[in-house]
């Protein structure tokens, strides 16, 4: 199917995709805000148009089930994570505390994430600005080479690429502290 056909589909059953929005909002989400169970409803549409094959059947059908699954596959995963919220919170009532495991989440914050990236790509040009000499020795400690297989490499010793490992770290420790 083309993409103009897919959007055509789209735009043309959107009256319906709200309508069962609608439906589904009064009967069985009506705590939750109604243009949220529409546009749970829209992105079913747009998931049914990516998967619509004329042998399924007509659009309209197909269509249906999967504006419908889309809002109670949602409605459900909110209410999976509601629920869970008040057992934690309601465990950590009756115990008058929460076990440690319980409450702390091992993945990084998204602002971690972000901070641990720049600080990489800011690492990356203080390499990328060392002399080719310095560089490939950082790297290659750094790919954990030992200071005499780097001189090795270089045809020199161990000692100088200790000077060498040196020189690099300072110059990085500088530009690192200059983009700070």
């Amino acid at each position: 199917m083309t993409a103009r056909r897919r959007e055509a589909l789209i735009v043309e059953h959107m009256p319906a995709a709200e309508r069962i929005a609608r439906r589904v909002h009064q009967r069985s989400c009506w705590h939750l805000d109604v243009n949220d169970v529409i546009q749970t409803g829209y992105v079913g549409l747009i998931q049914a148009s990516k998967r619509y094959r004329p042998s399924l059947g007509p659009f309209d059908r197909f269509a249906y089930w999967a504006v419908f699954g889309a809002i109670m596959d949602a409605t459900r995963r909110r209410k999976y994570r509601e629920e869970m919220n008040d057992s934690l919170d309601a465990m950590a009532d009756h115990l008058g505390y929460a076990p440690e495991h319980l409450t702390i989440d091992p993945a990084p914050l998204p602002n971690a994430i972000a901070e641990r990236r720049e600080v990489q790509g800011l690492l990356l040009v203080a390499i990328l600005d060392l002399p080719i000499v310095e560089g490939a020795v950082l790297l290659g400690h750094l790919a954990g080479e030992t200071l005499p297989e780097v001189g090795r490499f270089h045809q020199r010793s161990g000692t100088w690429a200790q000077g060498k490992l040196a020189s690099a770290k300072t110059h990085v420790t500088e530009q690192m502290r200059k983009a700070a």
